[in-house]
Formats: C-alpha cells, sequence, structure tokens
C-alpha cells in the first residue's frame, strides 16, 4: 500500500484527511524521536537540591479580572442586525471558572 505521505528533504506532502495527522506524527518522531515506552529512563539534571522552585513574584504578570473581547462579525452579520449592538455592547460574566487548590505548587 502506498504512503499517504512523503517526507522527501525540505518538502514534505501528503494526499489529505487524515493523512496530515499521520505525517504529523512522523514528523514529530524524526524530529524528537519516538514516544515514551514503559522501562524507559530519562536523564536528568543534578538541580540545586531544593524542591518546588517557583518563578520570583516579581515575574509573575498580574491581570485584571475584566477581559475585553474583539467581535470579528461574520459574512452574514446582517441577518443580526437588530442584535448585534446589544451583544457588543453587553458585558458578560463566565462563571465555573477554574480555580487553584491551595495546595497546589502554583497557588499564590
Amino acid at each position: 500500500m502506498p504512503s499517504l505521505f512523503e517526507i522527501d528533504g525540505n518538502r514534505i506532502t501528503c494526499s489529505g484527511g487524515i493523512s496530515a495527522l499521520d505525517m504529523m506524527v512522523a514528523l514529530i518522531e524524526r524530529d524528537h524521536g519516538r514516544p515514551l515506552a514503559a522501562g524507559d529512563h530519562l536523564e536528568r539534571g543534578k538541580g540545586n537540591g531544593k524542591a518546588g522552585n517557583r518563578v520570583p513574584k516579581d515575574l509573575i504578570p498580574t491581570y485584571s479580572s475584566d477581559i475585553e473581547l474583539r467581535v470579528i462579525l461574520g459574512p452574514q452579520h446582517d441577518y443580526f442586525a437588530d442584535d448585534i449592538e446589544k451583544f457588543i455592547s453587553s458585558t458578560f460574566k463566565v462563571s465555573g471558572a477554574p480555580t487553584v487548590p491551595a495546595s497546589s505548587p502554583w497557588s499564590g
């Protein structure tokens, strides 16, 4: 059965459809090696002997709780002319935002 993709030096082609995913996996394996398997051993650096290293607080950005999104109207926006202004000028609240448990290394 012929291959659904071809990697020839700098030329990379595929027949389309899901073959692009097969090609992507082949490229990742070529550039980064095969996936990890049971029994694999990973080399690691010596480290500094301190567990739980963190990013210094002065390097962690602070974000406002307000987020402004840009709306790009689609090609059939005229079908919704009566509601677009209401939608664009409305304020929305996102509920159910994920929280970080206090015991997490990423909590403040």
